[in-house]
């Protein structure tokens, strides 16, 4: 009975975790919008392609590395949002207000 319900439960944790990846990587339907407005998609969107995927992770693993590099395991155990806490961490130390213009900027980008 109790390996039935352990599996029932890996399932469930299963199909949810696919469910979040089809969430954050619903963009790619807009890519059929997308194609008629780039000149030469046979060519362009690949390179986009080879070039996006790289530059995306590089940017994901230097994000955590500075994570390990500033919080505890602590800290980030008990964190609701690790980013909101590196931030607290990182930039009141050492930028003072600046995570209250952050924000600000980003929006009118």
């Amino acid at each position: 009975m109790h390996s039935k319900i352990q599996l029932r439960s890996l399932v469930s944790l299963s199909f949810l975790s696919f469910y979040y990846a089809l969430y954050a990587y619903g963009g790619w339907t807009s890519l059929n919008y997308v194609t008629e407005e780039v000149k030469d998609p046979s060519k362009n969107i690949p390179r986009n392609i080879y070039i996006s995927l790289p530059l995306v992770t590089v940017i994901y693993m230097l994000t955590n590395v500075a994570y390990l590099a500033v919080l505890t395991q602590v800290e980030m155990l008990s964190s609701n949002a690790v980013a909101v806490t590196f931030i607290q961490h990182f930039h009141l130390r050492r930028l003072g207000w600046s995570p209250f213009v952050w924000p600000l900027l980003q929006s009118e980008g």
